[in-house]
């Protein structure tokens, strides 16, 4: 029989730990032994997390996409398309042709609004796939999304600058 302590650890009838989550490293009833054991371990997995990053940002750069973006794709395709219409909103010099009217007036604010929704849209979707909502909220955050994708496939061909 093991006993479960509030920090995860997992402990033999005698006290002596079985296993342990990695924020039990000061955990008092650590003998030095475990918490030598713990280091290499998580050297390990240091030393791998910046090999893979290092090969991703070189598949980035070569193919502009990296293995990790076409595991979640739908996650990636939502960052980017957030970003470049921000950035498009921010640092846009011109807008389409839709959006001057009849006297030859640019419709600036208009053109904004509408990638201010569809940069709304994207985000919402991203906060559903981080799980960042409320049960009440992803009927809103799903609203928000539809109304973005739809303004992004009518403007689609619009999105230069």
């Amino acid at each position: 029989m093991s006993n479960r302590l509030p920090c995860g650890c997992t402990t033999n009838p005698f006290g002596k730990f079985v296993g342990y989550a990695w924020d039990c490293i000061d955990h008092p009833r650590l003998t030095w032994r475990d918490r030598l054991a713990i280091y290499p371990a998580r050297l390990r997995n240091v030393i791998r997390h910046c090999r893979l990053t290092v090969k991703w940002s070189y598949q980035r750069a070569r193919r502009g996409y990296a293995d990790v973006d076409v595991w979640n794709a739908n996650s990636a395709l939502c960052k980017l398309i957030s970003s470049f219409v921000r950035e498009l909103r921010i640092r846009g010099h011109g807008i389409p042709g839709s959006f001057v009217d009849e006297d030859g007036n640019c419709l600036i604010d208009e053109w904004n609004a509408v990638l201010q929704k569809i940069e709304d849209g994207f985000e919402a979707r991203l906060k559903v796939y981080d799980c960042e909502y409320s049960d009440d909220d992803f009927d809103k955050l799903d609203e928000l999304f539809k109304d973005g994708m739809h303004l992004f496939v009518q403007h689609f061909d619009e999105l230069w600058d």
